[in-house]
């Protein structure tokens, strides 16, 4: 992350089947949508005018930025032991392609007591932001059965892009991510 950034709660969807590949190993792969970015810490913020060239604090501010990502995935799951079904390791990896990039800034006016609420689309801002990128994610999980071919998971998992999500100057940026994924997912095979 860049500095005065900070990590934030990311979330996402998606719809997910699965194959049954041996008693022991499964494939899943779906298509999702995820939000991702990061917060940017507190600032100060400065003002000057035509009339006032010096500079004079008027408050603080800070925000969020918002990358909007379609993905289309696979994952290997594997149950290292043949008496032990709920429990797994994974890997997998994801295409990301761009559909939004914006950021949201919180003004605490000190000089007029108004707290503003700004957005914009960061498309045109000089940086420049990757249309596609690659993710790889290792993780473990914890999955029971639902109903019918269904089951619940839950699953902490890290995830990393292979390439930079945005140049800045002489600066790339990539990103990584974790947390837990939650969900219900359905077989494609009658096999349980």
């Amino acid at each position: 992350m860049q500095n005065g950034t900070a990590a934030r709660f990311s979330p996402g969807i998606s719809v997910l089947g699965r194959y049954n590949v041996h008693q022991n190993l499964l494939v899943q792969a779906g298509v999702g949508y995820k939000i991702s970015g990061y917060s940017i810490q507190e600032f100060d913020v400065y003002q000057s005018t035509p009339s006032m060239p010096e500079s004079v604090f008027i408050g603080t501010a800070k925000g969020t930025v918002n990358y909007q990502d379609v993905s289309f995935s696979v994952v290997a799951k594997l149950n290292p032991r043949e008496h032990s079904q709920w429990f797994y390791l994974m890997a997998g990896i994801s295409n990301l392609f761009n559909i939004g990039r914006s950021q949201t800034i919180v003004l605490d006016n000190q000089l007029t007591g108004e707290v503003v609420k700004t957005g914009e689309d960061l498309i045109n801002d000089g940086r420049k932001f990757s249309s596609w990128n690659l993710r790889g994610d290792i993780g473990f999980g914890f999955e029971w059965k639902a109903f019918g071919q269904s089951h619940f998971f839950v699953e902490p998992v890290f995830g990393y892009n292979f390439f930079p999500v945005i140049s800045e100057g002489d600066g790339k940026y990539g990103q990584y991510s974790a947390g837990v994924n939650v969900g219900l997912v359905t077989s494609l095979s009658r096999k349980n």
